[in-house]
Order: structure tokens, then C-alpha cells, then sequence
């Protein structure tokens, strides 16, 4: 029978033979997730330039605006999705 302070791993818990494995796929997610954030920079940014556009001319641009705002949100909840994603890879226990 073992102790509680015996060094035994349960069959849930993580293994070291995954670090590699693990280190990797966070590092994709990482890219991943920063090349969404610069989506939504971009959009933001063509959302102002629209809006000012529309404010120096006069001539209505509101789809527009609303599809790229739309498309912020999306990416947005990507973002989040994926340092969720990130956050229990580095976290197996949380």
C-alpha cells in the first residue's frame, strides 16, 4: 500500500512525456490567437475610417460598419476561446 507522500502518479494526472507535446500546441494556439488579435486591430481600425468617411461625407456606410463590427465580436470570442484553450493546456488541474 502507498502513502500519501509516495511520488505516484494517478492515470489522470499529466505525464513529463507530454511537455514537449504540450509546449508545442500552445505555442500554435499562441499564433493563432495573436494573428485573431491583429485581425480585430485591423477591423477597428477600418471601422474609424469608415465612420469618419461617413461623418466627413455624408454617405451612409452603416452595413459596412456593422459587418466589421460584427466580425470584431467574432473574433473577439475567438481570441477568448483560445487562451481558454491555452490556460487548461498549461493548467491540466484547473
Amino acid at each position: 500500500m502507498t502513502e500519501p507522500g509516495d511520488d505516484q502518479r494517478s492515470p489522470a494526472s499529466p505525464t513529463k512525456g507530454n511537455d514537449r507535446e504540450t509546449a508545442a500546441a500552445t505555442a500554435r494556439l499562441e499564433a493563432e490567437a495573436w494573428d485573431k488579435e491583429k485581425q480585430v486591430l485591423a477591423r477597428s481600425g477600418r471601422v474609424k475610417e469608415l465612420m469618419a468617411l461617413e461623418a466627413a461625407d455624408g454617405q451612409p456606410r452603416a452595413g459596412e460598419i456593422h459587418s466589421l463590427r460584427q466580425q470584431v465580436q467574432v473574433l473577439k470570442w475567438e481570441v477568448q476561446h483560445l487562451r481558454a484553450r491555452i490556460n487548461r493546456l498549461q493548467n491540466p488541474w484547473y
